[in-house]
């Protein structure tokens, strides 16, 4: 439709803005008030900047909803996984596994803080710490039993990675066991940007609570 049509559907149609008041929003309409801005067209503009600002806000939240959702899907992958295994090292292989496939984690590392319910578990690495040396230098950090996020002191990355300490940017330490501590899951990115203090927690804290539900039987607790 050209100008002279549009003008004339609206002649013949005064109440269509009535009927449809969704064009006010982004019609640009004059007023005879010189240089100075009438009270209408002030109030349309307002309108404008808010109903922008509110589909902005809406599509943020769309995005939001939709990585909780994977987020949920993923948790809820690894817990059907480990029901599926029937010793330490399928548990740790099947968490490794998520964490790079799933959840995309540039490294991941599980030190645990008891010994081995069966003897020959005693040669995984994930049992190294013999003297207690990891669990006193997470320990203080993780006493509330929450995740902890942001960028790792060099000695925890140190003890966690060894050589390949150097490449962690950022990271996000999940205590197993709870308070109690029974060892740490880490999970760090090249990013230093990707884990900081203050992002949510919810599913750090479930994966914490799955993980330490797996390898619970696998340990000689007192």
């Amino acid at each position: 439709m050209n100008d002279l049509e549009v003008v004339a559907y609206l002649r013949a149609h005064p109440d269509f803005l009535i009927r449809n008041p969704e064009p006010i929003e982004f019609l640009e309409v004059p007023h005879g008030c010189g240089e100075a801005i009438s009270l209408i067209e002030y109030q349309a503009g307002a309108l404008r900047r808010q109903s922008h600002d509110l589909r902005l806000r809406m599509r943020d939240l769309v995005a939001a909803a939709r990585a909780n959702e994977t987020l949920g899907r993923q948790v809820h992958d690894l817990t059907l996984a480990l029901f599926e295994c029937h010793a330490i090292d399928e548990v740790l292989a099947r968490v490794y596994q998520a964490m790079k496939d799933d959840f995309k984690v540039d490294m991941t590392a599980l030190s645990l803080f008891s010994e081995p319910r069966l003897p020959g578990d005693r040669a995984l690495s994930e049992f190294a710490d013999r003297q207690g040396s990891h669990h006193e230098l997470f320990a203080k950090s993780l006493r509330d039993g929450e995740p902890l996020c942001g960028r790792l002191p060099q000695a925890q990355a140190v003890a966690l990675f060894a050589e390949r300490a150097g490449s962690v940017g950022s990271g996000a330490l999940l205590p197993l066991g709870g308070a109690r501590l029974m060892g740490v899951l880490a999970i760090c990115a090249h990013d230093p940007k990707r884990y900081y203090p203050g992002m949510g927690t919810i599913f750090l804290r479930r994966i914490a609570q799955v993980v330490t539900c797996a390898i619970t039987p696998y340990l000689a607790l007192e």
